[in-house]
């Protein structure tokens, strides 16, 4: 289930998450020099885990773990299960929660609180980086005040939970090693974490549909 490279103990550790279509996976290959096929529909084309060394910038010892786009109507249960698996495989440094640009800030927190609900009720949250992707698709004679403002509204607005401290900027034209080098100096920021859920924290938590009896069976022998 897991594709990984061997790593030093010391390593640096971020991991994905965003919804299909965000642009996770290009960023994946931008880090990593893979060439993962990307995906602009309802369904993920992440079926595995990946975790790989990023290849750019003053980086060392550092790897990043790609998992399925969370959003998805299809195969729920197995993306639940993949992305709890990926989140608790290994001790990570941060979860670099990737969301779409929107040119209404309050479609991007809804976005955001969807795809954390997994870490805000874990307490986990405080290990979060948020990356606002495809950000070219805003002017740019706008962009600078669009950038201060949804800082500002995600690290005070009171109806954003949880809040978010770090944040990074993506577009096409961001080179790769000055962005492994803004998620590195995040990275660097947080000590490494092992997340851990059980069962009924699963059940709770994670983008599932249904549980029924027979779903419970199947995510004991993805353990």
């Amino acid at each position: 289930m897991v594709s990984s490279s061997v790593r030093p103990s010391n390593s640096t550790v971020g991991i994905l998450m965003g919804n299909v279509g965000c642009g996770k996976t290009s960023v994946f290959n931008k880090l990593c020099g893979t060439e993962f096929v990307t995906v602009d529909t309802d369904e993920s084309l992440t079926q595995n885990i990946f975790s790989r060394p990023v290849g750019v910038g003053n980086t060392p010892n550092f790897f990043i773990i790609d998992t399925p786009g969370t959003g998805s109507n299809v195969k729920v249960f197995e993306h639940a299960v993949l992305l709890k698996t990926a989140l608790t495989f290994e001790p990570i440094n941060t979860i670099f929660v990737l969301v779409e640009y929107a040119s209404r800030t309050s479609n991007m927190v809804h976005e955001f609180e969807e795809i954390v609900r997994p870490l805000k009720r874990k307490g986990y949250h405080t290990k979060i980086c948020l990356i606002i992707t495809k950000f070219d698709n805003c002017k740019p004679k706008v962009q600078a005040q669009r950038r201060d403002d949804i800082q500002k509204y995600f690290i005070n607005d009171k109806n954003v939970s949880p809040t978010v401290d770090h944040f990074i900027f993506s577009d096409e034209d961001l080179e790769d090693d000055v962005l492994a080098d803004e998620m590195f100096a995040v990275c660097q920021k947080m000590p490494k974490t092992k997340l851990e859920y059980n069962e009924a924290e699963f059940a709770e938590n994670f983008p599932l549909a249904t549980l029924d009896a027979k779903m419970r069976e199947t995510m004991k022998d993805c353990k």
